[in-house]
């Protein structure tokens, strides 16, 4: 296992931990806030931005929605199932975490292609492509296309 398949791994586990804490509420905002901007950054890799600009856009949308989590518990108290908040968070933010991890293999594998670490994240050898290029995100992210990329016919 190389350096790259141990970072993924460890954002993946720590992401899960935060989420037993977080909660399913948080971790759906959290989640959702890492689906949007994941979906925003590589719209402007396409257009040429910095790696600066990446980094910050992401985090920002990110931690945006997450802000917007936790003001959303703190003011309704919502929970799915009271006993069982700790496990809808674990898993919903192992899939934020997933995401996360994703971002972190993006950022070398767009910016800086030519480092040791993106060397790391070869296709079929390693864990973190299998992270980076996981079928299941791929999945997600083609039954959130419409809320991601609305219709022009909408209006929207």
């Amino acid at each position: 296992m190389s350096a790259a398949d141990y970072v993924s791994i460890g954002i993946i586990v720590a992401f899960c931990a935060c989420g037993i804490f977080l909660g399913a509420v948080r971790s759906i905002m959290l989640l959702l806030g890492m689906i949007f901007a994941t979906s925003f950054v590589e719209r402007m890799v396409d257009q040429g931005a910095t790696q600066g600009a990446y980094v910050w856009t992401f985090i920002g949308i990110t931690a945006a929605f997450t802000v917007g989590g936790f003001l959303l518990y703190g003011y309704s108290r919502i929970t799915f199932i009271e006993s069982m908040e700790g496990v809808f968070g674990f898993i919903i933010a192992g899939a934020a975490g997933w995401g996360i991890a994703r971002f972190v293999l993006s950022v070398f594998l767009y910016y800086l292609p030519e480092s040791s670490f993106a060397m790391m994240i070869v296709p079929g050898t390693s864990i973190a492509w299998d992270i980076y290029n996981v079928t299941p995100w791929q999945i997600l992210m083609g039954r959130t296309e419409s809320l991601r990329n609305p219709s022009p016919d909408l209006g929207i």
